[in-house]
């Protein structure tokens, strides 16, 4: 797993995932700590990820969802794998 200091932005506190799906920014913040630290991507099996954040894997895929159409992530799926890519990762991750 990736070592080393992730940056967040106090301005996440007015993002609406942050107030009101506490679910799929539980998400984010798993896939904050475990991207790629250089491109903010991540390939990953559902049911892994699922499995390790002890959660059920359609209430995952959904909350995945919720990400994607607030234009916080990226998701390219195919039927093995997702990569998920965060956006504005080098905005916020860079020097």
């Amino acid at each position: 797993m990736n070592q080393g200091w992730v940056k967040l932005y106090r301005k996440l506190l007015d993002n609406e995932i942050w107030h009101h799906d506490p679910t799929a920014w539980r998400v984010f913040e798993y896939f904050l700590l475990t991207v790629n630290k250089d491109t903010g991507k991540r390939t990953f099996g559902r049911f892994q990820v699922s499995e390790f954040l002890d959660m059920n894997p359609n209430t995952f895929y959904k909350a995945l969802q919720r990400l994607k159409n607030a234009k916080m992530v990226t998701l390219t799926s195919n039927n093995k794998y997702t990569t998920i890519y965060i956006l504005k990762w080098h905005s916020y991750q860079g020097n």
